[in-house]
């Protein structure tokens, strides 16, 4: 419950907002959030508001800062291996949701980057096996979700398989 006289609080719930949306306008509040006290989740949500403007070393030192306030957390390791994925370091993003993998193994995040980093490896088997894992786990996934696995279910050589993962995916479709 946000009150009227947290400003950190109010300027943190529109920064994340803003982030998750991807908008422009999360600048404003990410910067207006720069004299307030370090936290974990703000150095999350900094670390995600760079990975989504590519600026991925800036993005990669917020990360680090969360996982230092927080050794616990799950998801300042997959801002870490979101950001090995995207410069094309594929082994440290899989060392790292392996290891993140290891202590919830039904991690969604975690499991998608790994999906993610067979598929640029051209791993196509293995990049079915990881997104069949998290439909598994979520069948109420999006449709794109069951599209992803139809893809890479077509490049691995399983067209039955893709045909019916692409027509679940139709399915769904509203």
């Amino acid at each position: 419950i946000l009150r009227a006289g947290d400003s950190t609080a109010v300027l943190e719930a529109a920064a994340e907002t803003f982030v998750s949306l991807e908008d422009e306008d999360a600048d404003y509040f990410i910067n207006m959030l720069a004299g307030a006290p370090e936290t974990s989740a703000r150095a999350q949500l900094r670390g995600r508001w760079h990975l989504n403007n590519n600026r991925l070393d800036e993005a990669k030192t917020a990360f680090m800062t969360a996982l230092r306030l927080d050794a616990k957390s799950l998801d300042a390791p997959t801002g870490l291996s979101l950001v090995a994925r995207r410069q094309g370091q594929y082994d440290t993003a899989e060392l790292l949701c392996r290891q993140i993998l290891g202590r919830d193994p039904q991690y969604v995040p975690a499991l998608e980057c790994m999906m993610r980093i067979n598929r640029a490896r051209e791993n196509w088997e293995l990049a079915a096996q990881w997104q069949a894992s998290l439909l598994k786990i979520k069948p109420d996934s999006a449709p794109d979700e069951y599209a992803r696995l139809g893809e890479v279910l077509f490049q691995s050589g399983k067209l039955d398989l893709a045909e019916r993962a692409f027509f679940v995916a139709l399915e769904k479709e509203p």
